[in-house]
This record gives structure tokens, C-alpha cells and sequence, in this order.
């Protein structure tokens, strides 16, 4: 159990918050050096964790789903106090019946008492099947989970665990052992694991059962795993109708309240796994579902967040959307708090007039909202034999202390001065967690104590103090008198970037510069609505795009933007991300490459009008490039609700330029993310955008235009001449030659109808 932090002396000048944020560093070292104590408190979490990387056709082998489930095991092992070895079984190349028969013994083991704590961890290959004749299902398709011996046999499927038979074996596990359930599935429902080039990086966690040649799906037959779902077990006669969960979609069986589950992505969407350099450097690969997962938890701690919130951190994963379904998602924490982590620092509190002062703040991760629980010492925390004084919810963070309001009584101090309060359940942090090495210390606290005194009220430029393996931004030495900038978030690291393109000089002005830049910039990059949704309205493929050279209705030369090429899905890329062509720096036109973004809405005459926003996040130099916006003032939406048509964004009569991408010989790869923005309600986002703040700029929107060409045309005229008569009016002096009376040419014409054809043709064609 960490030590209380002594008292902070208010108010928070910047002076304050130096010594705060050096006693933080402090708390953090103490936390590597020092073994914690444990709660006197036995873990009970139960855990079956399940990982398929073989299978019967090997084309559909993955590489991470074991390496996941023993991460998860890792994780559980490492809490404190940890789980029992005992109370962990890992499957690895599970088959279907092997998965079946670990749930049912859970259901019988002894061990597990009414409320325990169980969790079900499955990483491998989902599909989703053409509805079976009879299931009653609201869909035309059904779900389920493709371990080891999934396959076609006689044209039907077998080897897979349909959504109705998991969920009447988690209905029974619930019966015996209570509804304190989670079910982690990082897997998904479409597609298959085909690499779809050398240089691909990622595989999709699905198999798609069709014949090759028709293209016509395979199920399962109408009474598959019936001694399941329909409660047969070896008595035909006895039927359970509540076990028949196939009209609830996607494991979520939102109804119930057996269980809840978190899934790695939409039903629409891929789950991926990712190859990446490990920590001896040699190449692994992993669930980006899981990743995010484990990461999150380490930071937070599975005791002290709501499923719901979780989900919210984890919503920014590339090209996935992860879900959550169960009864009181929205209010209830892991496992029912059943977990209590014996880790957390804990802090000093005391009483002022309107409430109390919690002795911690930004630095140390505090933030509006959360929720700290009171105890009358440190002793009976760590005991945790009686439940807490009360709850303290802040409303107002500082630098290094915090305002709270009491959520029980307010005189539960007054028999206790040496009172102390730990974290129980978080609320909607969006600090950027910051690393810094020990030898930059003393430059760090100065920099940060002048950016959180200046910007202590600003959620974009907030930072928690966090250890290396929580952190996603480190601050490292370079030599004897420059500072790098190390990229730890995942989503970079896993495909190879880990540093900023420059370092600076170790001087205070200079480091303020990129730690302000990176806290906007991953505030922007990691935002999440509260109950992410609207974006399944809308879709949208990048595409390669050819060029011509046209005239506008007024004439005006213009280059005339086409689309060409294979679309690249923007919610579920094939390859897990975009991987555009690169030309060299300086490259003309002709040797680039260019691509458009196209939206469209998903349910024309449904949903909402929405507004749109395009930024191109720039991870090593730290720029937001704005791509495309909505023009200042009322406007009309950027997609109508009503509407079908295909709308660009940055090509076309979108007014922007589209996009080229570019790399340095020396230089292997770069990273980046375009964002979307989608809102029912116009906004003015364009502070959104920021300049590099290091480093050069990798070009994402080329100011290479192709130039429209040396255009040239002619305006013709015709000019008439004709010498008039004294008699003859200008009007007849040309006559039509088709009026001529039809008479014998030789014969002498009337003076009045007296010409020269050949004049007048002169006269006519201007010769």
C-alpha cells in the first residue's frame, strides 16, 4: 500500500506545483522500488482464458491469440493482490466441444462460490452464419466463435459455438453461480485471414464459411449443439424455451442478466491482430482489441471503472469499434468491485467550510467526477474488514490538490484526523500520461509546473505522471544537452514508430512547446463521445484518384479529379489500415499518387443530418492538418439525412486538395491518422488544427496540384463587306442567292437583282 502523500500547502502557485510534481516523481519510483504490501483480502477471481492460433485449414491460422490469452493470464497474475494460479485455466487450439465442457466445469467447481468473480477470455476466429431453418432469430444471421476445428463438412458447418448454444451455457453458469460474469471476446464475424499483400502487418480474427466457386454461405444444420440451447442433455422430452437466445445479437443477449460482454468490434467490422517488435525485439503479434484492453487496465485498475467507461477509453481503436452489452453496464464496475486493488496511492484529506480537500490533483491523474473512497487510516484500508467512512466525488482539480463534495455524511471526519482516500471508481479522465526519465527531472517539473499553473482549467492541456508501462508520451535524454520525445500508444508502436522525427535543446521554453502540442494533439486524436454511435450512419472509402484537365461552366480551365482503384473501407480497411503508394520528397505530380475521401449516408431517408470535419493527425511531428470543414456561418449539412449521393471531401467541389504522401529514402515508414468528425450540430472545430511542433512535415495534402495547362482557344467572327448602290438599301445589298428568280443566266438580269457571286462569297467567307 503506497504511503499517504504529506499535505499540500495551497493555493497552487507554480512554485506549489513544482514540489507537487517532484513528490509525484517520488510516489512513482517508490512504486517500482518498494513491493506493496497486499490487501489482507484473497482474490477470487476464477478466469478461463482461450487463445486459437491452429487450425483444421491451416490458411486460417493466426499468430496472436494464444500470446493473448497468456497476456491476459499476465495481467491477472500481476494484480494485487493477484489471482491464484489455481484459479486460472488457459486453452490453447481449443476445439469446439474442449471450450463447451471448461464452461460446464465452472458451472460444477466447488471452489467457486455464489458471486464470484468469473471471467471468460476468448482471441481466435468468429464468423457469422446464414440463419438456420426454425432459429428464431431477428436477423437473417446468426454468430459464433470459430476455434481450432471449425469447418465444413458435407456442406454444413460444425466445429463453431453458435450465439445460442454460448449463451444457454452462460445462462446455466449464471443459475449456479451467480450473474458476477464478463465475457471478453476479441474476434469478429466477417471476413477471413487472407493477407492481402507481402507487406501486410495485419490479419483479420474471421472466417468466412462459403463454397469458392458459387460464393454461397454455409451453417449450421438446424439441430446443431440442440442437446445444448434446447436443454436436452440426454432427455428429449424435457425442454428449457428460455435457453433460446439466438434472437439477441452478437453474444451481447442484452436482455439478460446473466453476464456482460465486451467484443472487440461492431458486427459490421474486422477485429485485427497486428505483427509488431516486441521487447527483446524479436517480431509478436497481437490482438489490437486486446492490447488496448490490457493497457487500459494497468492504468486504471479493473476495481475502480464501470464497463461502459472502459469501453468509451477503448473506442478510439484503429478501424475498430468495441462494444459493450449487460444489464447495468452504465453503473457497474468489474466485476462488481471485486477485485480491490491494494496498489493505489492514497491521500490526506481534510475538512473546509463547503467540503473537503482531497491532497492530489492533476499530476496525479485526478480528475472531475471521480469517486474516492474514505477510510479512518491507512491500517483499515489495507484490512478492508470495514467498509469505508463515505465517498468523496472531486468537482474541481488543481494542479496538486482537489475540490470535493462529500457523498454521505459530512461529519465523517471529525473522529478521524488521520483519515486517508483511495480511487474507487474514475470518471472521464483525458490527461495525456507522461513518462519522464529520472535524468530530466528537474527541466521536466519546471516546464510542467508552467503548463499546468497556465492551463490547470483546460482539459486539452492536462497530464497525469504515469509510469513507463502506462504512459503513452516519454520524455528521454538525447546526449548531454538535447531531450527526445518517445512515442509509447500502441496504435504507433505497433506499427514500428516510437519517436518524434527531432529532439530539442534542454532548454524550459522549448520542452513547454512540445509538451503543449502533445497534449492537444493526443486530446484530439483519443476523444470519444460519451455513447459512441453516430458514426455507424455514414460511410466511406478512400480510393485513388486520376486527373484530367477540363472547363468549368464559365469556361474556366480546371483539373478534373476521378475516381480509379479498389475503395479502402474507412470504418474496417482489409489490411487493418491504409498503406498508400509514396513518392520521394520533391516528386512532380506525374510521379504521385493521389487519393480522395468519399462519405456517404449509410441510411438515406433514416438517422440524422450530420456535419463532417477531416484532419490528418501527423504522429511524428505532432500536426493536425485540417482537410475538410464546414463553411463559417448556417450552413447546410455536410451529408443530408435524406440523401444517397457520394459527397468528397477533399477533392471535387469539396474545395481541398487530396492527398499524396511522401517519405525520405532514409526513412522506412511514418504514421498517421485522418479523423473524421461527425456531428448533428454545426461547431467550429478549426482549433483543432495545430502546426509541427518538431521535425519536419511529412506531406499528407500535397500543395503540388497538378497545374491546369497552357490553355488556348479562338473566337471566331465573320465579318461582311459589300460596296453599297446609291439606290440599293443595306438591307438588300446582299441578297439571298436562293431568291433569284429561276431564269436562263444569259439572259439579261433586272438591274435591281444585278450581282457578282464571286464578290459575294468574298464578301461572305471574309477573303
Amino acid at each position: 500500500m503506497s504511503a499517504a502523500v504529506t499535505p499540500y500547502i495551497l493555493p497552487d502557485d507554480e512554485s506549489t506545483t513544482r514540489d507537487g510534481i517532484e513528490k509525484r516523481f517520488e510516489e512513482l519510483q517508490d512504486a517500482i522500488n518498494s513491493p506493496m504490501p497486499h490487501l489482507r483480502t484473497r482474490n477470487r477471481l476464477h478466469a478461463l482464458l482461450i487463445g486459437v492460433d491452429k487450425y483444421f485449414n491451416e490458411e486460417d491460422n493466426l499468430s496472436g491469440a494464444v500470446r493473448d490469452a497468456r497476456r491476459v493470464e499476465a495481467l491477472l497474475l500481476g494484480l494485487v493482490p493477484p489471482v491464484s494460479d489455481e484459479n486460472i485455466t488457459v486453452l490453447e487450439n481449443a476445439c469446439d466441444q474442449d471450450i463447451i465442457d471448461h464452461i460446464r466445469r465452472l458451472r460444477t467447481n466447488p471452489f467457486i462460490k455464489k458471486d464470484d468473480p468469473i471471467l471468460i477470455y476468448y482471441a481466435g476466429h468468429g464468423s457469422s452464419l446464414p440463419r438456420p431453418p426454425g432459429w428464431p432469430t431477428r436477423s437473417q444471421h446468426i454468430q459464433c466463435l470459430s476455434p481450432s476445428n471449425a469447418r465444413v463438412e458435407d456442406g454444413k458447418v460444425v466445429g463453431v459455438i453458435t450465439d445460442r448454444a454460448f449463451g444457454a451455457l452462460l445462462q446455466d453458469l449464471a443459475k449456479a453461480k451467480g450473474d458476477n460474469i464478463t465475457v471478453i471476446l476479441d474476434s469478429c464475424h466477417s471476413g477471413s485471414a487472407t493477407r492481402t499483400g507481402p507487406n501486410t502487418r495485419s490479419l483479420r480474427r474471421g472466417i468466412d464459411f462459403r463454397d469458392k466457386r458459387s460464393g454461397e454461405k454455409y451453417t449450421v444444420g438446424p439441430t446443431y449443439h440442440g442437446h445444448i440451447w434446447n436443454g436436452f442433455e440426454g432427455q428429449p422430452d424435457r425442454k428449457d424455451s428460455s435457453r433460446a437466445l439466438a434472437d439477441l445479437p452478437v453474444f451481447s443477449y442484452g436482455g439478460l442478466q446473466s453476464h456482460i460482454v465486451l467484443a472487440a468490434c461492431g458486427p459490421n467490422e474486422f477485429a485485427f491482430e497486428d505483427f509488431t517488435i516486441g521487447e527483446s525485439e524479436v517480431p509478436v503479434c497481437e490482438g489490437r482489441f486486446t492490447s488496448a484492453l490490457l493497457r487500459e487496465l494497468k492504468a486504471t485498475g479493473p476495481d475502480t471503472i464501470t464497463y461502459t467507461e472502459l469501453i468509451r477509453r477503448l473506442g478510439n481503436i484503429s478501424s475498430q469499434t468495441p462494444q459493450c452489452e449487460g444489464h447495468e453496464k452504465d453503473r457497474r464496475i468489474l466485476f462488481k468491485t471485486a477485485l480491490k486493488q491494494g496498489n493505489r496511492p492514497y491521500y490526506s484529506v481534510y475538512r473546509i467550510e463547503a467540503g473537503f480537500i482531497l491532497n492530489a490533483g492533476q499530476v496525479n491523474g485526478v480528475a472531475v467526477d471521480d469517486v474516492y473512497a474514505v477510510y479512518a487510516t491507512s491500517d483499515a484500508l489495507a484490512r478492508q474488514s470495514e467498509p469505508p467512512l463515505g465517498e468523496l466525488m472531486v468537482t474541481e482539480v488543481r494542479p496538486v490538490s482537489s475540490k470535493t463534495i462529500v457523498k454521505s455524511d459530512l461529519h465523517m471526519l471529525d473522529d478521524h484526523p488521520s483519515a486517508v482516500a483511495v480511487l474507487s471508481r474514475v470518471g472521464r479522465r483525458k490527461a495525456l500520461p507522461l513518462h519522464v526519465h529520472p535524468q530530466l527531472k528537474s527541466i521536466a517539473a519546471e516546464a510542467l509546473a508552467k503548463e499546468v499553473a497556465q492551463f490547470s482549467r483546460d482539459p486539452e492541456y492536462t497530464f497525469v505522471l504515469s509510469s513507463l508501462d502506462t504512459a503513452v508520451f516519454s520524455i528521454v535524454p538525447v546526449g548531454k544537452s538535447a531531450i527526445g520525445f518517445d512515442i509509447l500508444d500502441k496504435r504507433m508502436t505497433d506499427h514500428g514508430l516510437h519517436r518524434l522525427d527531432a529532439t530539442v535543446d534542454r532548454d524550459v521554453t522549448k520542452l513547454q512547446v512540445v509538451l503543449r502540442a502533445a497534449a492537444h494533439f493526443f486530446y484530439h486524436l483519443n476523444s470519444a463521445p460519451p455513447k459512441p454511435g453516430l458514426r455507424r450512419q455514414i460511410s466511406g472509402s478512400i480510393q485513388e484518384l486520376s486527373y484530367e484537365f477540363d472547363f468549368d461552366g464559365s469556361g474556366v480551365p480546371r483539373t478534373s479529379w476521378q475516381v480509379t482503384g479498389q475503395p479502402v473501407d474507412l470504418h474496417s480497411p482489409d489490411r487493418g489500415a491504409f498503406y498508400p503508394k509514396v513518392a520521394v520528397p520533391g516528386a512532380s505530380h506525374e510521379d504521385r499518387t493521389w487519393y480522395g475521401v468519399t462519405v456517404a449516408n449509410r441510411q438515406p431517408g433514416e438517422g440524422v443530418n450530420v456535419y463532417l470535419w477531416m484532419f490528418y493527425f501527423d504522429c511524428r511531428t505532432l500536426e493536425i492538418r485540417s482537410f475538410f470543414q464546414p463553411p463559417a456561418g448556417r450552413v447546410e449539412p455536410s451529408l443530408q439525412a435524406a440523401s444517397s449521393i457520394d459527397v468528397p471531401l477533399n477533392y471535387g467541389d469539396a474545395g481541398s486538395l487530396p492527398l499524396t504522401f511522401d517519405l525520405p529514402k532514409e526513412r522506412k515508414l511514418d504514421i498517421g491518422f485522418l479523423r473524421i468528425f461527425v456531428s448533428s450540430q454545426i461547431a467550429d472545430l478549426s482549433n483543432i488544427a495545430q502546426k509541427p511542433a518538431i521535425g519536419g512535415r511529412v506531406m499528407a495534402q500535397s500543395t503540388l496540384i497538378p497545374p491546369a495547362p497552357a490553355a488556348w482557344d479562338a473566337i471566331t467572327i465573320a465579318v461582311v463587306q459589300h460596296r453599297e448602290a446609291d439606290d440599293v438599301t443595306a438591307i438588300d445589298a446582299v441578297p439571298d442567292p436562293h431568291d433569284v428568280p429561276k431564269t436562263d443566266l444569259r439572259e439579261e438580269r433586272p438591274s435591281r437583282w444585278a450581282w457578282d457571286p464571286l464578290k459575294t462569297a468574298k464578301g461572305y467567307l471574309g477573303l
